[in-house]
């Protein structure tokens, strides 16, 4: 599984994912600071990677547009802190329920892991 890492996702985030055997781009190492969102959809696509995100604003361009995707896990924990956030993704994406993310809406948040398939 490949993910791309929006620049609202802590770098240190997806240095952590990638040190577990991730495969993991970062909008912010990749210096594509400030690139559009509907981009970001497209180089998640043709690299066919889910996006890592906290910006509802993916969630209205793939609703709006029809737009297709890969994947999008969006990051709702209050505590934005990277190592809370990090160990979060880490469990869901160790789990079995990580198979299912392709191709799905995922909402993440302390207490639950909320999925919408797009079929």
């Amino acid at each position: 599984m490949k993910f791309i890492t929006d620049e609202n996702i802590a770098a240190s985030v997806a240095h952590k994912i990638r040190k577990q055997g991730f495969d993991v781009k970062d909008i912010k190492e990749e210096k594509l600071y400030g690139i559009s969102d509907k981009k970001i959809i497209d180089v998640a696509v043709k690299e066919n990677r889910i996006i890592i995100t906290r910006d509802k604003n993916f969630w209205n361009i793939i609703n709006d547009a029809n737009v297709l995707h890969k994947g999008i896990i969006f990051v709702r924990c209050r505590k934005q802190n990277p190592e809370i956030v990090s160990n979060k993704l880490l469990n869901i994406l160790n789990s079995e329920l990580s198979k299912k993310f392709e191709n799905s809406l995922v909402v993440i948040s302390e207490s639950q892991v909320n999925m919408i398939n797009k079929d």
